[in-house]
């Protein structure tokens, strides 16, 4: 088995037709990305909660149809 993440570490997993997909929770949102490798996920989830750190907000504002 694999070493579990903690808490908003995100987490990655391998799909069904071999990519690898990423997922980390940003202000009550998820926000997921899909690499080929575990590698670049382990990577792009640093660096999107680096970028957290450092400030990044995602816009939760939902925009419908009629507006």
């Amino acid at each position: 088995m694999g070493k579990r993440r903690r808490n908003n570490e995100g987490s990655i997993y391998q799909r069904k037709d071999g990519l690898w997909c990423a997922r980390v929770s940003v202000g009550g949102r998820r926000l997921t990305a899909y690499r080929k490798t575990q590698r670049e996920c382990r990577e792009w989830i640093a660096h999107t909660l680096d970028q957290v750190a450092d400030g990044l907000t995602v816009d939760t504002s939902r925009v419908t149809v009629a507006a």
